[in-house]
């Protein structure tokens, strides 16, 4: 049987009142209260156990989300940002796989964590790794490896290849920041056992990207950052190759492009008819 359009509507309207009841603070006064069946627990006690299993679950989502960001302001502080957070930017997806993206974002507005401006560039690398890990692969057909890239492009016309464009993979991310962003990270992994000494006046770059199904996050240089943002950019060689060179004049385009091409981020292009 197909529900009418006012039945829609009815249903609709439930969801809403039931959703703001949930992010609501004070639920004893929502008006989802009104739909809630009667039961041996009262609907505002119903309503109570439902909040907090749905906060629990999320909270419990953003702290296997973000373990750096976890690891660096403690257990207790993440919880009451993550419940804060909730409540302020509700979910807009029935994917929990697509929950927790803004994160970094509510981070920089989050007065208790104005002392750690670092935090939203952290939850940021950290929502790359997962965006990476879910993306989709690239096309299988077009994939190159080392040999079929030299191959191709050996049977361009020399005159057109700098023309060519690359195409990265779909789970490569470049990520900026004006903090040392890579050696933060790096520090709060389990098995790290470097030095503990910090630079904060040295930022740091990186990519992230997924070979098969491991998910590298790796520091680069100016020169390398410059050259695949205009990848992304959907520049072509020649311009993609100048912008490397105004960054570092040793830039080797040879060797860049085989490592690229070996480590699954770059994995097609197209050549000018």
């Amino acid at each position: 049987m197909v529900a009418d359009a006012s039945e829609e509507s009815d249903f609709a309207a439930i969801q809403r009142r039931m959703t703001q009841a949930i992010i609501d603070a004070d639920g004893v006064s929502s008006p989802a209260l009104d739909d809630i069946r009667p039961s041996s627990l009262s609907a505002a006690r119903r309503l109570a156990i439902y909040r907090y299993n749905v906060i629990t679950n999320l909270t419990n989502a953003l702290t296997d989300l973000y373990p750096v960001v976890c690891n660096i302001v403690g257990v207790p502080f993440f919880r009451e940002a993550a419940r804060v957070f909730i409540v302020s930017v509700p979910s807009i997806s029935g994917n929990l796989n697509d929950f927790g993206e803004q994160f970094g974002v509510f981070l920089r507005g989050y007065l208790p964590a104005a002392e750690l401006p670092y935090l939203t560039d952290v939850a940021t690398i950290e929502w790359q790794w997962h965006r990476a890990f879910h993306a989709a692969d690239g096309d299988s057909d077009a994939a190159m490896d080392a040999t079929s890239l030299i191959s191709r492009l050996g049977e361009l016309d020399p005159d057109t290849l700098p023309n060519v464009c690359f195409a990265l993979h779909p789970a490569v991310a470049l990520i900026q920041s004006r903090f040392p962003l890579f050696t933060v990270w790096q520090m709060n992994q389990p098995d790290y056992d470097g030095a503990w000494e910090i630079d904060w006046t040295c930022a740091e770059m990186v990519v992230v990207h997924r070979d098969g199904f491991a998910v590298t996050i790796r520091q680069i240089d100016s020169a390398t950052f410059a050259f695949l943002s205009a990848l992304v950019e959907k520049k072509s060689l020649a311009e993609a190759f100048e912008l490397a060179l105004n960054a570092d004049a040793q830039f080797n385009l040879q060797g860049f492009l085989l490592s690229s091409v070996q480590s699954n981020i770059i994995i097609d292009f197209s050549s000018p008819a």
